[in-house]
């Protein structure tokens, strides 16, 4: 498939597309050497496709992927199933976009709760056999863009930004409970900085230390990832600094222009990376993405 480079020419005639790779290794390995980390790349099979905001599922050794697939100029984003040997499988499709489908767990019950901010709520979806069930509970008036949820402490911490903010401004909600409600950190927005306010995946605990991957996009949207060690969490303070940077370029075998995804479980990484691929009808699939509001 023709592409051409994330230059202007390419922005300008290209359309932004992600892939999917996950590699067999730890997450402890993964952050010490990402150089090392060989994998296995799901990729679109169409220009004007996308398969981004990659999070996994391991069961008894077995990985399966929900990630977010996009259609350029005809589709809002829906959930997807994703693995090596199947085409993506439909696992949610609604009426609003949906994307960044992190999962989490509480007493062995595995949820999905995906970005919908354009729906206004956040919700809780049952995993069962890698299927997604009815909500079970639902937050209104919560707009969470990229919602990645943490227990740490005896709380229940939710990292976010917001539609009118997307990138650059990092807010903070704790719970008693998972399923809230959730109070506002007292120092929202906790975090001003687009090179790493946007969540960018699943926290990584590594023995008493936390990592939260964070999206760079200080120059471009979902240019890079920045690990950020959480210094301080509590409901009236937040510090974080930025500790390492994964450039998509060290990954091998991915696209080389952007990665805003990581995620992990016992034995696997998961990853997107960007291109802009090229398209004759680049620029009215473009226009029909912003007319119809449509977001990766």
């Amino acid at each position: 498939m023709s592409f051409l480079s994330g230059g202007l020419p390419g922005r300008l005639v290209g359309l932004e597309q992600w892939c999917v790779g996950y590699a067999r290794m730890s997450i402890a390995q993964f952050v010490a050497d990402p150089e090392a980390a060989r994998f296995h790349w799901i990729k679109p099979a169409r220009s004007a496709e996308i398969l981004a905001d990659p999070f996994g599922v391991e069961t008894d050794g077995k990985l399966t992927i929900f990630a977010e697939r996009l259609v350029h100029g005809r589709s809002k984003g829906q959930i997807v199933r994703l693995d090596a040997d199947t085409p993506a499988q439909p696992a949610m499709l609604r009426d609003f976009h949906l994307s960044y489908p992190f999962i989490v767990e509480e007493n062995g019950q595995r949820y999905l709760v995906p970005e919908q901010a354009e729906h206004g709520r956040l919700s809780f979806y049952p995993l069962e056999d890698d299927q997604v069930g009815a909500a079970a509970a639902e937050i209104e008036g919560l707009e969470a863009i990229d919602p990645t949820l943490l227990f740490h402490d005896g709380l229940w911490w939710l990292f976010c930004t917001k539609r009118r903010a997307p990138n650059a401004a990092l807010h903070l909600y704790f719970s008693e409970k998972l399923f809230g409600p959730y109070r506002p950190h007292a120092a929202n927005p906790v975090m001003l900085d687009p090179a790493q306010a946007r969540p960018g995946g699943r926290i990584i605990r590594l023995g008493k230390t936390l990592l939260r991957p964070a999206q760079d996009c200080s120059h471009s949207y979902g240019a890079a990832l920045s690990l950020c060690l959480i210094e301080l969490l509590s409901p009236t303070a937040y510090v974080e600094r930025i500790v390492q940077r994964i450039e998509p370029g060290q990954l091998q075998g991915g696209f080389a222009e952007g990665l805003h995804t990581l995620d992990h479980t016992e034995n696997f990484v998961i990853v997107d990376t960007k291109r802009h691929a090229f398209s004759p009808i680049a620029g009215p699939l473009k226009l029909a993405d912003r007319i119809a509001g449509r977001t990766l």
